[in-house]
C-alpha cells in the first residue's frame, strides 16, 4: 500500500497520519485522532484541491509485489477494494490480463470487458475537482452523502451471494457499512476466507471480527499466491454455477409419526417439516398434511418434455405443499432446481443448467413477482428443452397479470392446474388433522357428520375458508397475541422490521433477509437472536436460509388486522415504500413489493382505520416519485370512494389522468388509460347512487359510463373488469331510474341493451379461469335487472 509503516491493518490510521502531517507542515492546527475531523480541517484550511492532490500523490504506486500479480491472475468474477490506489490495476497490467477500473460514481449495472476492479471508497486516478467530493469516502459519515454507494453495496452483496468462494486479502472487517452487507449475505461464512500475515499470536479482536464472516487463515500473501497458481493449473468445474437457483435436496422420510406439535407448527405457525412430507408421500398417508390429487396431476404433466405448468389457487390453499410433494417425487429421478433470487443472468443460468442436465425441472414459486422479460425467456427456454418448469401463483396475481398469462397460454407446452375444492377423502384427512390443533373449538361442530358438512358445504371444500376459522379462532388469536407481546422488548424500528416480514407474507411471499436488513439498516439475525434469548424463542417468524419465514399468510393477515396497531402498519409500509423509491436499481422482488404495497386493496386488507389510511396517502403524496405515478392517484381515488368522499375521489381520479399526460410528455410513450377509464365509469355508477343528482346530470353520467365501458369491451385485450363495471352501471340505473326525466330511460336502455349484446358475444375472449368466470357471473346478474327495467 506504499506505506513505510505496515504495522496497522487497514488504511485509516495511515491516512490520519498523512493528513495531520500535511496540516502541520503548512502551519495549521493538527494532532487530530479522528480522520473525519482531520479531513474537515484540511479542506477548510488548505482546500479541496490540495487534499485531492495529496491523496492522489500518496495513493499512486509504481510497482506491486509478485504475489499480488499472481493473486489477480485468478479469474475472479469481481475484485472490490476500499483503497484509492492503482495497485490492482498495475498487477493486471503486469500479467497482461483484461480488467476495468471502476469508480464508485460509475453505474453499478455496467457490464465490463475483463475483471472489474471496483473502488468502493473512490479511485484516486479518476478524481478531478468536480468529482472528488462526490467520490472520496474518508469515513463512515461519507456513506450518507454519497447516495450511489448504496447501489454499489447492493451489487457487492449480489456478487458475494453468487460466488463459489470469497477471499479477503488484508481486510480488517471494521467498515460499518460493509459489515452490514456481510451480515445480510446468506451462506457467506461457509465460503469465505481471510488471508492474514503469518504470526505466532493472532490479534484476538481481529480474529473474532473475521470469524463472524468466515475462516481466518494465517498463511500470508505469498503462500496464498502459491495456492492460486496451483488452482489455475486445475480444470475448471464442469457443474453449472448456481446463483439464482438452488438444487433441491431429497430428505429421507421421517421414521416417526408426526407429533401434535409438528402438525400445529404446520397449520398455525407455518413451519414445514420436509421429512414428514416425504413420509406421507412414501406411505401414501395424510398423517402430516393433506395429500392432494393435484400432486399426481402435476407430477404426470412434468413427465412430458418441455412442459410448463402453472399451479394457482387462493391464499393458503396449499400451493407450496403441492409443489413440494410433486418435486419430492420427481427429484428421485431428475435434478430439480428451485428459484431463490432473480438475478440479471437468470436466463443464462437456466441455459447452463439445461446444457448440463437436459431433463432438469425448475420451480418458480410466486412466479409473477419475476420480471416480465426474464420470466418469458426462462419459460420459452424450458419449453424448447427436455426439461420442465413448475410455476405457482395466487389466483389474484394470476388474474392481475394479463400480459404474462396471455403469453403463457399461447405456448403449446403450457398447462394450468387450478387447485380445486377438497374431495371427500381429502376432507376426511383435513378433519383428522384439525382435530389435533384445537381448530374446532370456535366452530362448535362436534359430530363427524357436522364437521364434514362444515368443510364440504359451509366452506365449499376450500382449505383457506376452513383455515380462516382455525386461524381466526380465539385459541389461535391468543397464541399469536402472546407471541407478538414478546416484541415489546424491541425498539420501534426493530419491531417495524418484524411487521414488514408479516406484511410481505400477506402478499404470499417470504421476504429475503437482506431486503429487511437494508430497508431498516439493521441486522435482523442479530435482532432475532437477542429477542429469542430474552423470550425463549419467537414463533411468529424465523430465518431459514436467506429468507424470513412467518406464520401462514392468513395468520399474518389475522395478526396485522387484529393484534398490531394500524399506525404501526402504516408507518412500516411508508418506510418500505420510501426506501424502495430511492433505489435506482430495483430487483424483481423489490419492484413487485413496491407495486403491491401501493395498492389500496392490499393496505385495506390489514388497516381499517380511515384516519390511518388517509395519513398513508397524504404522506406519500408529498414525494415526487409517487406523485408522478398515475396508479398512485388511482389508489387514492379508490380509498376515497370507499369512504364516500366523492369530491376528493373525483379530484384524485383527475390527477391520475394529469399524471398520465405528464408521463406521455416526459417519456414520449403512450400511456394505457384502461384502468383509469374503467374506474371513471365505475365512479359515475357509484356517484349515481351515492350523490344527489338531477335527472339531467344522471342522464349525462350514465351515457358517459356506458360509452366508456363500451370502448373497453371492444378492446382487443379484454379483462373481466369491464363486465363487472357494466353490472355496476345496470344496478345503478335500476336504483335511480325514477329520477330520470321523461324519455331518458328508453334512450339509456337502448344503449345498454346493445352493449350487453356485444358483451355476451365477446365474453369468451376474456382469459379463461378466474377472469372469465367473474365476467360470466356479471353477465348472469345483468339480465334480470334489464328485464325489470324494460317492464317499468
Amino acid at each position: 500500500m506504499n506505506f513505510d509503516d505496515p504495522s496497522s491493518v487497514g488504511v485509516t490510521s495511515h491516512l490520519l497520519g498523512v493528513l495531520n502531517r500535511g496540516l502541520e507542515n503548512n502551519g495549521k492546527q493538527s494532532g487530530f485522532r479522528d480522520v473525519k475531523n482531520a479531513a474537515k480541517r484540511f479542506k477548510k484550511d488548505l482546500g479541496d484541491l490540495q487534499l485531492m492532490q495529496l491523496l492522489q500523490n500518496r495513493f499512486k504506486l509504481s510497482h506491486v509485489s509478485a504475489s499480488v500479480v499472481d493473486i489477480v491472475n485468478y479469474p475472479w468474477t469481481a475484485i472490490y477494494t476500499t483503497n484509492y490506489d492503482n495497485g490492482l490495476e498495475l498487477a493486471h497490467q503486469n500479467n497482461h490480463s483484461k480488467f476495468k477500473a471502476v469508480n464508485n460514481l460509475d453505474d453499478p449495472s455496467l457490464i465490463v470487458n475483463g475483471t472489474p476492479i471496483i473502488h468502493l471508497h473512490g479511485y484516486a486516478e479518476d478524481w478531478d475537482l468536480d468529482s472528488f467530493e462526490k467520490s472520496c469516502v474518508l469515513d463512515n459519515d461519507s456513506y450518507r452523502s454519497l447516495a450511489g454507494l448504496r447501489d454499489w453495496l447492493k451489487r457487492l452483496r449480489h456478487d458475494i451471494e453468487r460466488a463459489e468462494i470469497v477471499v479477503f486479502v488484508g481486510f480488517s472487517a471494521n467498515d460499518l457499512h460493509l459489515e452490514q452487507v456481510f451480515f445480510n449475505v446468506s451462506g457467506l461464512k461457509e465460503k469465505s476466507f481471510f488471508i492474514n500475515p503469518i504470526v505466532s499470536e493472532p490479534d484476538l479482536d481481529m480474529h473474532a471480527a473475521q470469524e463472524d464472516f468466515g475462516l481466518p487463515l494465517y498463511i500470508g500473501r505469498e503462500q496464498f499466491s502459491q495456492i492460486i497458481n496451483t488452482a489455475i493449473q486445475e480444470d475448471l468445474p464442469v457443474e453449472p454455477v448456481l446463483a439464482s437457483f438452488s438444487r433441491f435436496k431429497i430428505l429421507p422420510p421421517s421414521e416417526s409419526v408426526p407429533s401434535v406439535h409438528e402438525i400445529e407448527d404446520l397449520f398455525v405457525w407455518g413451519r414445514i417439516s420436509e421429512s414428514q412430507i416425504k413420509r406421507d408421500l412414501t406411505q401414501n398417508k395424510s398423517d402430516y398434511h393433506v395429500l392432494r390429487r393435484e400432486i399426481s396431476e402435476l407430477r404426470d404433466e412434468l413427465d412430458r418434455p418441455g412442459r410448463v405448468v402453472l399451479v394457482y389457487g387462493d391464499i393458503c390453499d396449499g400451493k407450496s405443499l403441492i409443489v413440494k410433494g410433486a418435486v419430492s417425487e420427481i427429484s428421485s429421478s431428475r435434478p430439480v432446481f428451485v428459484l431463490k433470487h432473480s438475478y440479471n443472468d437468470l436466463v443464462e443460468e437456466t441455459s447452463n443448467i439445461l446444457s448440463y442436465y437436459s431433463n432438469a425441472v425448475f420451480v418458480v414459486e410466486n412466479c409473477f413477482s419475476v420480471g416480465d422479460e426474464r420470466l418469458s425467456k426462462v419459460v420459452r427456454l424450458v419449453s424448447l428443452s427436455e426439461g420442465g418448469l413448475i410455476l405457482s401463483a395466487r389466483s389474484i396475481s394470476t388474474e392481475a397479470e394479463i400480459e404474462k398469462l396471455k403469453f403463457l397460454r399461447n405456448l403449446e407446452a403450457f398447462r394450468e392446474i387450478e387447485i380445486g375444492g377438497l374431495q371427500d377423502d381429502e376432507a376426511e384427512s383435513l378433519i383428522k388433522l384439525l382435530d389435533q390443533t384445537a381448530g374446532w373449538r370456535s366452530v362448535r361442530v362436534l359430530s363427524h357428520s357436522d364437521r364434514m358438512k362444515f368443510v364440504i358445504k359451509d366452506c365449499e371444500g376450500v382449505i383457506p375458508r376452513v383455515l380462516l376459522h382455525l386461524l381466526n379462532s380465539e385459541y389461535v388469536r391468543e397464541k399469536y397475541k402472546e407471541e407478538y407481546n414478546k416484541t415489546n422488548y424491541l425498539n420501534d424500528s426493530d419491531r417495524e422490521m418484524l411487521i414488514a416480514a408479516l406484511l410481505v407474507s400477506n402478499l404470499g411471499l417470504n421476504a429475503p433477509l437482506s431486503f429487511l436488513s437494508e430497508v431498516f439498516e439493521a441486522d435482523l439475525k442479530f435482532v432475532l437472536e437477542e429477542l429469542n434469548s430474552r423470550t425463549g424463542g419467537l414463533r411468529l417468524l424465523r430465518i431459514e436460509g436467506d429468507r424470513v419465514q412467518t406464520v401462514p399468510s392468513i395468520g399474518a393477515r389475522n395478526l396485522l388486522r387484529n393484534v398490531i396497531e394500524d399506525r404501526e402498519i402504516v408507518n412500516t409500509t411508508i418506510k418500505i415504500l420510501e426506501r424502495i423509491a430511492e433505489d435506482r436499481h430495483r430487483e424483481d422482488f423489490e419492484q413487485h413489493v413496491f407495486a403491491q404495497f401501493m395498492r389500496y386493496s392490499i393496505l385495506s386488507s390489514t388497516v381499517t382505520n380511515e384516519k390511518e389510511i388517509n395519513r398513508f396517502f397524504d404522506h406519500i403524496s408529498k414525494i415526487d416519485h409517487f406523485r408522478r405515478m398515475p396508479l398512485f392517484w388511482l389508489q387514492w381515488h379508490m380509498a376515497m370512494c370507499e369512504q364516500k368522499s366523492w369530491l376528493n375521489a373525483e379530484k384524485y381520479l383527475e390527477m391520475g389522468y394529469t399524471a398520465a399526460s405528464a408521463y406521455e410528455k416526459h417519456s414520449e410513450k403512450k400511456y394505457k388509460r384502461k384502468q383509469l377509464d374503467d374506474r371513471k365509469a365505475k365512479f359515475l355508477a357509484l356517484t349515481a347512487i351515492g350523490k344527489e343528482k338531477s335527472g339531467a346530470e344522471l342522464f349525462r353520467d350514465f351515457k358517459e359510463a356506458i360509452d366508456t365501458t363500451g370502448r373497453l369491451i371492444r378492446d382487443s385485450e379484454l379483462t373481466h373488469h369491464s363486465f363487472e363495471t357494466l353490472l355496476d352501471i345496470a344496478k345503478a340505473l335500476g336504483d335511480r331510474a325514477y329520477v330520470l326525466l321523461e324519455g331518458q330511460l328508453p334512450v339509456l336502455l337502448l344503449k345498454l341493451d346493445g352493449l350487453v349484446v356485444l358483451a355476451r358475444r365477446r365474453v369468451d375472449l376474456v382469459p379463461s379461469g378466474y377472469q372469465r368466470s367473474h365476467a360470466l357471473q356479471a353477465m348472469d346478474q345483468i339480465s334480470p335487472i334489464l328485464e325489470k327495467l324494460q317492464k317499468s
